[in-house]
């Protein structure tokens, strides 16, 4: 039987891989033809195994949680068990056809175009009308670069650039799942010329030359991970030694006989074992990928090896409801991300475990639809030819590359929403990005290229020097439109860095990945101090890492993601360190500074929404009729809970106790009034997410930062 004639493979279709790959004819390891050659036998236990992959990769997308902990933190493990079987599979069906001397470029790209294109192609479709109605334009000008990534099978390349796989605004990113489809595409334009090479030029070395290029690749990757973790994670050099591991089970199943069931009977329950324990030990804090991945990846190996010999795992693995599952798994997991992060774009509030399981129903039912009505059609050669599937193939990346290529260029499409709740959609940019001088962007110091410094009026005043992360990062506009009227300065500096706290000698970890080298604020520490008439604004995110919590309002608004925390800039990442510590590091920096003649503002904590404040606002607009719409009902906050929230970092900042060249600032002032920390105004936003201030927010803060310095250093 040939693998190409689908009306031959059992349970109809050809069994779905993650990237929508076929079902092998495999004999079983004990059960070796001529040279271990591949025979007409259907493995089931092999759609259990897809089945497990798939519904990990849903749990850790769904994030339950226990106890306030997420016991499927490891889920991301589907994707790596994904990789060994389509390396086992490929690597199965190359080398019998290579053996058999029939092997076709052309003819394995077909199988790949018509296991992969079409339910990628239809599911991609039906979200471009869900991303015009429910994506705010900045998140739809990303969404539109992220769709002409995934036909140009480089979508892994994209999120190298743009994001990291663990942050939390990609849960409402629709095709963040499909970096792992641009992974394999690139392994499928490498794999079977580098494979015939061996085959034809080297057979009797092609085990060690495998073998080799595996040890290669999870060495770059273990190096990788610890110093470039986002290229580690999304990139092909790094992950192709877990395809090249099924490759080589696969090379070792044609020269070799497998054991006797009764003397390994043993490994699958190892190989299963292997896998379930790194769920909940693994994270993507963890050093991944690299050696820790050997452990999934290994129990993958050793399920596909030695299961389905009678054994009970294989049993459970073969079982129809596994079974079942492994047959949408494709479709399952290009449906599972739309779906949740649509869902959580429609409703901005914490979903609920039941929101969450009718994510998880809709999920399955779209996935069963699309296997029956798209997958196998497209499959069957007697059904749709190779004209109509290269047409489908090319027809497809056209107009869905045009249109991914048109919303980035239009920046999202803002003309998408009505006047009244245009407002509403262009809080959401950040404006900072958009600050350049000399040919260089200001949104983030770079050591190197100096920092952005613009004139004041007084060419004898104060340098205005602003050093702190992102949270001090979004007073830039305002700070600069303030400028001209500040009669006692010379000029403003940005000295800011997302992730970065000044706090020399300490260092905010996310994912056990430090925001900032402590060379950095050692730098800016430098730059402040080098200045002979300045005056350090020192502003930072100080709740998030001293509660190690992220946010929750109590009115639905929690916002996502792990908790980061602060660690020594010497020493394991992993070892949080407390108030007292904290402390001495914000009196050894502003006692330094001001002992170098710098003045400090310190600006207390900003106000946390728990809210993406746009998306809330949209929310509740939609609920209006379009007569009420020019702004709707406040989100807001108690101030109680902001001022319980904030109170150890205002003992901390109030523990700096007085000085004639300390001051003070509380955002608060501007952004609160009786009883509630606002979103707005009624008419301009203050948050452009759920803690990051717009130009409009950010204005009445810089006014307090101008006040106060005119009040207690005026007159210059």
């Amino acid at each position: 039987m040939s693998v190409k004639d689908v009306s031959a493979v059992p349970r109809e279709g050809l069994l779905p891989r993650l990237d929508g790959g076929e079902r092998i004819s495999s004999s079983s390891a004990g059960k070796a033809g001529a040279a271990g050659e591949i025979e007409g036998h259907y493995r089931p236990e092999i759609d259990g195994l897809r089945a497990v992959a798939v519904v990990l990769v849903l749990l850790y997308h769904a994030q339950f949680r226990i106890g306030g902990i997420d016991p499927f933190a490891g889920g991301f493990i589907g994707v790596d068990i994904f990789l060994v079987i389509s390396g086992y599979l490929i690597g199965s069906i190359l080398l019998r056809e290579m053996g058999e001397g029939r092997f076709s470029l052309l003819r394995f790209y077909e199988r790949r175009a018509r296991r992969i294109l079409p339910a990628l192609y239809a599911v991609l479709l039906i979200t471009v009308p869900a991303a015009w109605a429910f994506m705010l334009p900045e998140a739809m000008k990303n969404y539109g670069a992220a769709l002409t990534s995934a036909v140009l099978s480089a979508s892994n390349i994209l999120f190298w650039h743009e994001v990291s796989y663990d942050a939390s605004d990609n849960l409402t990113n629709p095709l963040i799942h499909t970096w792992s489809l641009g992974l394999e595409e690139q392994f499928y334009l490498l794999f079977p010329a580098l494979l015939l090479a061996m085959h034809r030029y080297a057979p009797r070395w092609m085990p060690h030359l495998l073998c080799g290029l595996c040890v290669a690749s999870l060495l770059l990757a273990e190096f990788m991970t610890a110093w470039s973790p986002d290229a580690s994670f999304f990139l092909l050099p790094s992950r192709m030694w877990e395809l090249g591991a099924g490759a080589l089970l696969a090379l070792g199943e044609r020269t070799r006989k497998g054991p006797p069931a009764q003397t390994f009977s043993f490994m699958p329950f190892l190989g299963l074992g292997a896998i379930l324990c790194s769920v909940p030990f693994m994270g993507v804090r963890w050093h991944h990928p690299g050696f820790a991945t050997a452990v999934p990846v290994l129990g993958t190996v050793l399920l596909i090896r030695y299961s389905g010999r009678g054994d009970a795992v294989g049993r459970w693995l073969s079982s129809r409801p596994m079974a079942a599952v492994g047959l949408i798994s494709y479709s399952l997991y290009l449906w599972h991300q739309p779906v949740f992060a649509f869902g959580r774009l429609m409703r901005v509030d914490a979903p609920t475990l039941t929101v969450k399981m009718s994510w998880i129903a809709l999920s399955v039912l779209l996935a069963i639809g699309t296997f029956l009505w798209v997958e196998r059609p497209t499959r069957n050669r007697r059904r749709m030819s190779s004209r109509t599937i290269w047409s489908i193939a090319l027809g497809g990346a056209a107009l869905l590359g045009g249109a991914g290529t048109a919303f980035f260029a239009a920046n999202g499409v803002p003309g998408r929403f009505p006047p009244p709740l245009d407002a509403i959609a262009k809080a959401e940019r950040i404006e900072e990005a958009a600050i350049f001088q000399n040919g260089k962007g200001c949104l983030n110091y770079v050591v190197e290229k100096g920092p952005c410094r613009f004139r004041g009026v007084n060419p004898d005043g104060y340098d205005l020097i602003i050093a702190g992360d992102s949270h001090a990062r979004t007073l830039s506009n305002a700070l600069i439109d303030r400028l001209p009227g500040a009669a006692d300065l010379a000029s403003l500096t940005l000295l800011n860095r997302g992730g970065c706290l000044m706090l020399p000698g300490l260092v905010r970890v996310d994912a056990m990945q430090p925001g900032c080298p402590d060379s950095y604020n050692a730098a800016r520490m430098r730059y402040l101090i080098a200045q002979p008439r300045a005056i350090a604004v020192l502003m930072m995110r100080l709740p998030v890492v001293v509660e190690r919590s992220r946010f929750d309002n109590g009115g639905g608004g929690v916002e996502p993601g792990e908790p980061p925390h602060i660690s020594r800039a010497a020493g394991p990442y992993d070892k949080a360190v407390g108030d007292a510590a904290v402390q001495a590091a914000l009196t050894a920096m502003v006692r330094r500074l001001i002992d170098n003649g710098v003045k400090v503002v310190l600006v207390y904590p900003v106000p946390e929404m728990g809210w993406n404040i746009p998306r809330k606002l949209l929310e509740i607009a939609r609920t209006q009729p379009p007569g009420a719409w020019q702004l709707p009902m406040q989100a807001s906050v108690p101030l109680p809970l902001f001022h319980d929230r904030s109170r150890r970092t205002y003992a901390l900042l109030d523990s700096l106790g007085e000085d004639p060249d300390l001051a003070r600032v509380y955002p608060e002032q501007a952004l609160c009034r009786g009883e509630r920390c606002l979103s707005h105004d009624g008419g301009a936003i203050f948050y452009r997410d759920d803690n990051h201030l717009t130009r409009q927010g950010a204005a009445g803060v810089v006014e307090e930062i101008y006040r106060t310095i005119a009040a207690r250093w005026g007159g210059r």
